[in-house]
This record gives C-alpha cells, sequence and structure tokens, in this order.
C-alpha cells in the first residue's frame, strides 16, 4: 500500500550507482477548491454508482498532478 513518502534522485540526477533518496516528509494531497469537487464528485460516484463520471479516471489523475505541482512551486517560492 502507497503511503505517500516522496522518493527521488540525488543532486547529480538518475544513477545506477547511487541510491534513491526517501524525502523525511510526507507527500500531501493538493489542496483547494478544485482538488475538493473533484473528490466530492467521486464520492458522488462511489455512493450512486449510477452517478456519471465527467472526466476519465486519466484526466482526473492529471489533474491532481498539475494541482500537486502548482501547490509545489507556491511552497518553494
Amino acid at each position: 500500500m502507497p503511503n505517500a513518502v516522496l522518493w527521488h534522485y540525488g543532486p547529480s540526477g538518475p544513477d545506477w550507482f547511487q541510491r534513491i533518496q526517501r524525502d523525511p516528509k510526507p507527500v500531501e494531497a493538493p489542496v483547494g477548491a478544485e482538488a475538493d469537487a473533484l473528490l466530492d464528485a467521486w464520492t458522488e460516484m462511489l455512493v450512486d454508482p449510477n452517478q456519471s463520471l465527467s472526466c476519465t479516471v486519466s484526466d482526473a489523475l492529471q489533474t491532481f498532478q498539475v494541482l500537486d505541482r502548482i501547490r509545489r512551486i507556491l511552497n518553494d517560492v
């Protein structure tokens, strides 16, 4: 089961001879109205299987990845 911990390469980038490093702080879920709305839509779908999705799973995943990237950029500023 994933535990939402970030693993990454060292400063030199991908290398067969270097171990990947574990970020000591866990990755946080994206926040904001968009993420909340998407989560609400998924919850409705789980409760009512006849509820139609407004997007594909692939689109939803890409949305979360974009939101997460924006959050990371804003945290680094």
